[in-house]
């Protein structure tokens, strides 16, 4: 085999220039630079820290922190945990509405993680500290463990569910998302890797796993370690939503939690989440191997390394994976294979190096879905913004509280095959092979199935790569017209969402390719047989030019496909349910308070009497309910708490104040303050009033295209300058780098030759 060594030395020389060129600056048509990139990575190993941490004060049956050293039985874990979940649904809601109200100018997520991580490291070290030996009460042990649960439990999400939202609003490219999700998953797996290799060394020392002495030695240096690398994300990244500049998050719980139900990608992934909770039957098996049977530390370090090696090279490639296959089909390959693998174990579990071996093929594949789940879930939420016109993070999870009866009974099923081996709080039983072998099978089968059910939903997801980025396009239009009437819209916007306009009408009088003709002429290219290097060569040549065509075809028709949805939206208030809805609004502010007054229960019978055949006359008799039970209730607070209309663009002048001297922040912060007090006692009442304003001035904004696409050429201009003053800027700073090397290099040459001069 010839290795082309000048070729690799290309290609790594063209890597470096890349990455120093976006060490900054993102490449053309992306958002986030390898700089931001390595920013998130560097957190994620902080994260990975802490979370190690909390995770020994999960209330699960597989707990070897809980359940064989302080001594807890599993079903009294489980039943902890069960509790646990109902007060969680309190939690999620109250999280949910604090965090996605949050508006600071370091963005959502970035302030949460600064200074969340601290109480985590606090309350699970203390935890560890606790004298449980001398703890004569089993109840006390129970209590103290669910006090420091919940705690915990109500703290950990607003570290680690802002961490892992972030990434999904760092860019809205699928492909770049899969990308900083693979980059920073592998980047972060440092942490665990490095762990694994040296902590059972540490333990073994101390003790075992089952002496509270080991976890109390490695708790304090993990949790400083990873407190100093969560820094790297909370100030080195930037969060790139598209919502206008003016909008200020103000989210009713019942009704986003409404809209995300009405998100049919939501269920799909969220009964997906439901039905894994077979397919994790297996995870405390590698572990108990080696507590129970082989009884070799040194040994588990090592095979923990290996197995760290797996999810590294599962990450490098699931990119790739799924710019070719995209992130659905992903999910089914990687619940296919897992059956495969996980049956394998189920056989030869009894054998160590069989079942590490397949261990390891289940952990790769396994590692597949760390990144396709994570971008399936932020296309989910596009499309709920798309949807609905609000941006919703933490309120996704809210919405989850509706699968509490099932998660809790389905919760309790791993436990109960626990119990039913004999496993109770007595974790010595799994030193007898009898014992072990039975509930080992058990687990490998259950798991099995798990996999099978898991793989189901994504069988209906057809929210394509396509598709979404067509969404963003459609969210990038709507907040250029806000920002316009916002006065905020830069050049920079100006000049790709109008080349976009122009495009889609460009593509939009085509007639769509029929590509039966391009498949039938590349089948044909395949066909003849190639004998000589010659015939082989044209072949080739031949094969690739049909495939090109067909691609070519291809694009085309997802251009139109793009084209339609783009023109939609910018006649929308011309016709459709969007015209109704704007009349309707209208209508509101011409009552205005004093016709509102008047109004009667009879508009709310009305909306119940619309039309509902099909589902845009659902979607329009819903929000005409709505809009009636809304202005119902705006009613009794006119009559009985003499509300008054107020003119909100007043106090929403403050969001819009400068902020670039330390006095000008102050005083925003003072205005903004002052300004949502009163706007939030407003808005609670008034809503359907200011959802009205609102609307009508949203079609006032899409009225204003003809003057947007007037500034493009200006705009043009804008930005090639700003390039140019970006570009000078970047050469200068690299020639002063340089120039201050060659002033050191000089230096030392000097000092060299002096020095030789002196001796001489």
């Amino acid at each position: 085999m010839n290795i082309n060594f000048s070729n690799i030395k290309q290609k790594s020389s063209d890597f470096i220039t890349d990455f120093r060129e976006y060490w900054t600056k993102p490449p053309k048509g992306n958002y986030i630079s390898y700089k931001e990139i390595g920013a998130y990575s560097l957190g994620g190993i902080g994260k990975m820290l802490i979370g190690m941490l909390a995770g020994y004060l999960t209330l699960s049956a597989t707990n070897t922190l809980i359940g064989s050293v302080i001594g807890l039985s599993p079903v009294h874990i489980q039943l902890m945990n069960i509790v646990l979940g109902f007060l969680n649904a309190v939690f999620t809601i109250i999280r949910g509405m604090i965090v996605d109200n949050t508006r600071t100018r370091w963005g959502r997520f970035r302030p949460y993680i600064a200074l969340m991580g601290i109480p985590m490291v606090f309350l699970t070290t203390i935890f560890v500290f606790l004298p449980f030996d001398s703890m004569r009460s089993y109840n006390i042990k129970l209590m103290w463990t669910f006090l420091f649960a919940v705690s915990l439990s109500f703290i950990s999400p607003f570290f680690n569910d802002t961490y892992t939202e972030l990434r999904t609003v760092m860019s809205p490219n699928t492909q770049e998302r899969s990308m900083l999700i693979a980059v920073s998953s592998i980047i972060a797996s440092a942490a665990p890797t490095i762990t694994n290799m040296f902590v059972p060394i540490l333990v073994e020392k101390m003790g075992t796993y089952t002496s509270i002495a080991a976890y109390r030695a490695i708790f304090v240096p993990l949790g400083i370690v990873g407190l100093f690398f969560t820094l790297f994300t909370a100030f080195g990244t930037k969060e790139r939503v598209f919502v206008s500049k003016q909008y200020k998050p103000k989210i009713r719980t019942l009704h986003a939690m409404g809209q995300i139900y009405r998100n049919k990608y939501w269920w799909i992934r969220t009964i997906a989440t439901w039905t894994a909770f077979l397919e994790g039957g297996i995870t405390s098996l590698f572990m108990w191997i080696f507590i129970y049977h082989i009884q070799n530390y040194t040994l588990y370090a090592a095979v923990m390394t290996i197995n760290g090696a797996a999810s590294g090279i599962a990450m490098f490639i699931t990119p790739y994976i799924i710019k070719k296959i995209g992130p659905r089909n992903l999910m089914i390959f990687q619940n296919l294979l897992n059956i495969v693998f996980i049956s394998l174990m189920s056989i030869f579990f009894k054998i160590p190096a069989f079942f590490f071996m397949f261990n390891f093929i289940s952990l790769f594949v396994y590692e597949f879905s760390l990144v396709g789940d994570p971008v399936i879930h932020s296309e989910v939420k596009d499309y709920s913004h798309y949807q609905s016109g609000r941006r919703m993070d933490f309120l996704f999870g809210t919405a989850g509280i509706i699968g509490l009866p099932l998660t809790t009974l389905t919760g309790i099923v791993i436990p109960l095959i626990y119990e039913s081996a004999g496993l109770t709080n007595n974790y010595d039983i799994l030193f007898d092979p009898a014992v072990r072998n039975s509930m080992f099978a058990t687990l490998c089968i259950v798991s099995v199935i798990g996999s099978a059910i898991n793989l189901v939903p994504y069988l209906f997801y057809d929210l394509s790569e396509t598709k979404h980025r067509n969404i963003i396009k459609v969210l990038r239009l709507r907040n250029m017209f806000e920002d316009y009437i916002g006065n905020d819209l830069s050049p920079r916007d100006i000049k790709l969402c109008v080349e976009e306009i122009r495009e889609a009408r460009e593509y939009i009088v085509m007639e769509k390719i029929d590509t039966a003709g391009y498949i039938q002429k590349l089948k044909e290219a395949k066909l003849p047989p190639a004998l000589s290097d010659e015939q082989k060569k044209i072949k080739k040549e031949a094969v690739k030019a049909a495939r090109h065509e067909l691609s070519e075809a291809k694009n085309i028709n997802l251009n139109i496909d793009s084209a339609q949805l783009v023109i939609e939206e910018l006649v929308k208030y011309e016709s459709g349910q969007d015209a109704e809805k704007l009349a309707l609004a209208r209508q509101t502010l011409e009552w205005g308070f004093d016709g509102i007054k008047n109004l009667d229960k009879s508009i709310l019978e009305e909306a119940k009497n619309s039309p509902k055949d099909n589902d845009d006359q659902k979607h329009l008799r819903n929000f005409k309910i709505r809009r009636a039970r809304l202005l119902l209730s705006l009613k009794k607070s006119i009559v009985k708490d003499k509300l008054q209309e107020i003119n909100t663009s007043e106090l929403e002048a403050a969001y819009c104040l400068p902020e670039t001297t330390k006095e000008e922040i102050n005083l925003k912060l003072k205005a903004v303050s002052a300004a949502r007090k009163i706007l939030n006692k407003y808005s609670l009442a008034a809503e359907a009033y200011m959802a009205a304003q609102a609307l009508i001035k949203d079609a006032e904004a899409y009225g204003k295209l003809a003057e947007i696409e007037a500034r493009y050429d200006e705009a043009c201009r804008d930005v090639d300058e700003q390039d140019r003053l970006d570009k000078e800027k970047r050469d200068a700073a690299k020639k002063a780098k340089q120039d201050d090397l060659e002033r050191i290099r000089r230096e030392k040459r000097e000092r060299r030759d002096a020095k030789k001069g002196g001796k001489a």
